[in-house]
C-alpha cells in the first residue's frame, strides 16, 4: 500500500502520477511493464517511485484496488440499491449503463480490470460487484441462480468488447492517445441492444 508521502503529495502531481501508471500498466503485461519508463515519463528520478510505493507489485495491486474503489463509488453515487417495489431488470439496466459509461470514459482502468483478471485468475472481472447486485435482488425478490450471477458481473466487459468491434475502436490505440470513448447514450442504449440480440 502507498506509503504516507503518497498520500501528502499535492492533488494535482498525485493525478498525474496515477494517471501515467495507470496508462504504463494499461499498454504492457505486468512483466512488460517498467517502472524505469513510467517515471522517465514522469521526469522523475527512478529511485523516487519507493519513496511511494515498497515495489513495482506494490504499485499495480493499489492501482487495481483504486480503480475497483472509483467504480464503486460511482455506482454507489448513481445506482443505490433498489426498494422492494422496485423491477430489478430496470435496476440492473440502469447499473449495467452506469458500468459501461465508467469503462468507457476511462478505458486505462477498463485495459486494468481485463488484464488483472486474465493475469491473475481472480475470477469474476466486476465480482465486487456481487453483493450490490445480490443485496438488490434480495430486496425486490428476484431469484438469481449462480451462472446467472456470475454471467451479470462479467455482462459489462461483454457489452464493451462488442461495442469496441461494432465501432471499430482500438483500445490499445485510445489508451495510448489519452481519450476516452465516447458514445451518446441513445447510441450506447442501441448497441447494447444490438448485443442482446446478437447474444
Amino acid at each position: 500500500m502507498p506509503s504516507d508521502r503518497f498520500y501528502k503529495l499535492k492533488q494535482v502531481k498525485k493525478r498525474t502520477f496515477l494517471k501515467m501508471a495507470y496508462k504504463e500498466f494499461a499498454l504492457h503485461s505486468y512483466e512488460g511493464a517498467s517502472i524505469t519508463r513510467l517515471m522517465g515519463d514522469l521526469k522523475m528520478a527512478k529511485g523516487s517511485i519507493y519513496q511511494y510505493f515498497e515495489d513495482k507489485q506494490d504499485l499495480y495491486l493499489y492501482l487495481v484496488e483504486h480503480a475497483h474503489q472509483q467504480l464503486h463509488d460511482v455506482v454507489r453515487k448513481t445506482c443505490p440499491t433498489p426498494h422492494s417495489e422496485d423491477n430489478f431488470n430496470a435496476w440492473f439496466s440502469n447499473l449495467l449503463l452506469i458500468q459501461l459509461k465508467f469503462l468507457m470514459a476511462v478505458p486505462a482502468y477498463t485495459s486494468l480490470f481485463i488484464k488483472h483478471s486474465a493475469e491473475y485468475e481472480m475470477g469474476a472481472k466486476l465480482s465486487f460487484m456481487e453483493a450490490p447486485i445480490e443485496e438488490a435482488s434480495r430486496v425486490t425478490n428476484t431469484n438469481i441462480p449462480i451462472e446467472k450471477a456470475f454471467y451479470l458481473n462479467n455482462l459489462p466487459f461483454l457489452v464493451f468488447d462488442f461495442i469496441l468491434q461494432s465501432e471499430k475502436i482500438d483500445l490499445y490505440e485510445t489508451i495510448k492517445s489519452d481519450l476516452s470513448i465516447a458514445i451518446p447514450t441513445d447510441k450506447l442504449l442501441y448497441l447494447c441492444e444490438a448485443f442482446f440480440k446478437k447474444a
